[in-house]
């Protein structure tokens, strides 16, 4: 015996030229190019269910999927069947609370679990950025024990802006500073590092780098003043960590100093 009545909720193939979205404000807009975009990326696989309730004449209102539903429209034209959950729902307010029942009502997925699983299946960037960060001797970990990253969305976005080489670099100079510190590797970080080598990488002598911020610097440290010099200057805290950086650098300097 179960506590879901069959009577409740039914599972069935219907065409999709008898289903539509009968009362709109039950559901989100439609956007055309988004249904396009799903039917020129079409996978069967992903696909899943389609939720509709019983509405006038024989035909559905659709609950949950009218993008998914359009896109087959858009490839097989209006007599190909979906599967369906059929729910016994008779009012915009009913279908309007599944809708945001089936959208809200799960947790959403964590930035680690979005990677973790990219990860397991080889997806690309995240796929890269994994090696990459393991090859270093990094573990992906929320954990704030040193030795671990969970800045993985950090590390993704820098990736895609300044490739393969920016992520390493970034990651080996902050290595080369601090070890393998927790606080080291948090997002400003890495995005803050990545920046200052695609600006000043070539300019620089990396000895100097690391022996005149490590001197002055705990990760901690240049975090703040970085968030300092935002109050002054403005702009995001990554970009003010690759100003420190260079007036960390040009400090003694007479001559070779980077352009601020």
């Amino acid at each position: 015996m179960t506590a879901i009545g069959k009577a409740t909720h039914t599972t069935k193939w219907i065409p999709v030229k008898d289903i539509s979205v009968v009362w709109e404000r039950s559901q989100r807009h439609y956007h055309k190019k988004w249904a396009r975009k799903i039917s020129e990326e079409f996978d069967p696989d992903m696909f899943g269910v389609l939720a509709v309730c019983p509405a006038e004449n024989g035909t559905y209102h659709s609950i949950d999927g009218q993008h998914r539903r359009a896109a087959v429209e858009m490839l097989w034209g209006e007599n190909e069947m979906v599967p369906c959950n059929v729910f016994k729902a008779d009012s915009p307010e009913r279908a309007a609370q599944l809708f945001d029942a089936l959208n809200t009502a799960r947790r959403p997925l964590q930035s680690l679990e979005i990677f973790s699983v990219r990860v397991t299946g080889k997806l690309e960037p995240e796929l890269s950025v994994h090696k990459i960060v393991t090859g270093l001797g990094y573990k992906v970990s929320a954990s704030k024990e040193d030795g671990n990253i969970a800045a993985v969305t950090a590390c993704v976005a820098t990736y895609k802006e300044y490739g393969k080489e920016g992520l390493l670099g970034a990651l080996l100079l902050i290595r080369e500073i601090w070890g393998k510190a927790s606080a080291s590797v948090d997002a400003p970080m890495i995005r803050g590092f990545a920046e200052f080598l695609a600006t000043h990488g070539k300019d620089i002598d990396d000895k100097r780098l690391v022996s005149k911020v490590a001197k002055i610097y705990t990760p901690g440290r240049l975090l703040g003043a970085a968030k300092s010099a935002r109050e002054l200057f403005r702009g995001s805290v990554p970009k003010n960590i690759c100003r420190v950086l260079v007036e960390t650098y040009n400090t003694g300097l007479r001559k070779d100093r980077l352009e601020e």
